[in-house]
């Protein structure tokens, strides 16, 4: 008692496929001073030569303002 806190991180994935989309959220908490949740949607399948996935981000901590996050990424295999 009356030690700094523990720290630990906590990260959670969420997700579900529909055909060639997947949607998903994550989230994510560490040392109770950053908190992020991530919410996007995969295209492509099991298979597929070329994966997209969109997402969109919100990053805290408790020093600084929110960023906002969007990003595409491609992925093909050979």
């Amino acid at each position: 008692p009356g030690g700094p806190p523990a720290a630990g991180a906590l990260d959670a994935r969420v997700g579900y496929g529909f055909g060639l989309l997947a949607p998903f959220a994550e989230a994510g908490w560490a040392e109770r001073q950053s908190r992020r949740l991530r919410l996007g949607a995969l295209v492509g399948g099991i298979g597929a030569p070329l994966d997209i996935e969109v997402t969109g981000e919100r990053h805290e901590t408790d020093d600084a303002p929110p960023a906002l996050r969007f990003s595409v990424l491609g992925y093909v295999q050979f």
